[in-house]
């Protein structure tokens, strides 16, 4: 076996297997020939050597001076590498084609993320920007986040803000929509003060116009608080009502309880569908017939993002049966109390001035109601 004693070959390791007797002779040979060895392992008549491939060709040498025969088992190192790229040009070639491939298909813009798309607007973008040649399937250096922010913009009416920004080939965008103009013009043309939550008047304080409530009465929400007129020389006059209204407001959450309840449960049946997406629209759909009376879905999407935008969805159904089953009140009371509580704290704010909390427990036809209340100190003028 020949081994070609060049720079990149003396770079790396190489493991030989040599078979034979006398191995205690052979290896005081190498070490008076100084060859380094970095590990040695025997198996009855097999040695198995690893040296550096700097100190192969003497081994070999010396191996075929005592007629032993060995096999060279694994070589590593950059001598690999390029053997590897030398012998096989095919390979190297295809790898360099695809390394252009992806550089070249990484210049242009293969797709549109929308963050917190609550309009929808998502085709209406990619419409758009198609039209105005900027988005999907053009370069990338041809368009700017200020063109795309200011297509859309001058495009789309009810935006109020657009950001636009680029990840990969993705472009990403945010949106902020108007406020809608007859809001605004309510909100400055308001003449009567309301309530803007049931509750029970504690303090009142008018500095223009006229109040219609008064301490201790119970108010609901959109009531009139302060009018806005005022009586001057018992005439009626028009003004704008001004004053400040505090009221005690209670906030509760109710969690129901029944003693027999049904939960659905997997039978343990399922079937699989597949959806396969290119730039937003389906290339291939393959959805099973579900014959299931009861079933949940569950989907799963992976998006692969390399020279083209492929869009993987895989959707389980699984079949569910109803299961009847009974429910200890006693042992789950405290935990029912809390998670009451809890909601009925999130329709508080931080800032909420709690005055007093209690809960109360009704039992109606095999149900259980717990029921937690918050009063609070709230402004609602």
């Amino acid at each position: 076996m020949s081994v070609k004693n060049n720079f990149f070959q003396r770079i790396g390791k190489a493991k030989v297997i040599i078979e034979g007797v006398n191995f205690d002779r052979l290896l005081n040979d190498i070490v008076t020939r100084q060859i380094k060895i970095i590990e040695v392992a025997r198996q009855n008549n097999i040695l198995i050597l690893t040296i550096s491939c700097s100190f192969l060709a003497q081994l070999i040498a010396l191996l075929k001076e005592k007629c032993y025969t060995f096999t060279i088992q694994k070589q590593s190192g950059i001598a690999n590498f390029f053997d590897v790229f030398i012998t096989r040009w095919g390979l190297f070639l295809g790898f360099l084609i695809s390394v252009l491939v992806f550089g070249f298909a990484s210049c242009f813009v293969w797709g549109i993320v929308v963050e917190n798309d609550e309009a929808q607007l998502q085709q209406t973008f990619n419409k758009i920007l198609a039209e105005n040649n900027l988005g999907v399937g053009v370069l990338r250096f041809n368009q700017s986040s200020y063109e795309i922010e200011q297509c859309l913009l001058d495009n789309i009416p009810e935006l109020s803000l657009v950001s636009a920004s680029f990840k990969g080939t993705n472009i990403i965008v945010n949106y902020t929509l108007q406020t809608e103009k007859e809001e605004m013009l309510e909100q400055q043309k308001k003449v009567n003060i309301v309530a803007t939550n049931d509750g029970i008047v504690t303090s009142i304080s008018v500095t223009s116009g006229t109040a219609l409530v008064k301490v201790g009465d119970v108010v609901k929400k959109g009531q009139i608080l302060i009018a806005g007129y005022k009586i001057v020389e018992e005439e009626q006059v028009e003004c704008v009502a001004s004053g400040t209204v505090y009221a005690n407001v209670f906030k509760s959450a109710t969690i129901q309880f029944p003693l027999k309840t049904i939960q659905w449960v997997r039978t343990g049946n399922f079937l699989t569908g597949t959806e396969i997406k290119l730039f937003n629209k389906t290339i291939s759909n393959n959805q099973p017939d579900v014959d299931f009376e009861h079933y949940e879905t569950i989907i799963t999407y992976e998006k692969y993002n390399l020279l083209i935008p492929l869009e993987f969805y895989v959707t389980r159904y699984y079949e569910v049966e109803s299961v009847e089953i009974e429910q200890d009140f006693e042992s789950s009371k405290e935990s029912i109390i809390a998670q009451s509580r809890l909601l009925a704290l999130e329709q508080c704010s931080a800032v909420d001035n709690i005055i007093d909390e209690s809960y109360d427990v009704n039992f109606v036809s095999d149900v259980w109601f717990v029921t937690y209340n918050i009063k609070i100190k709230e402004k609602i003028s």
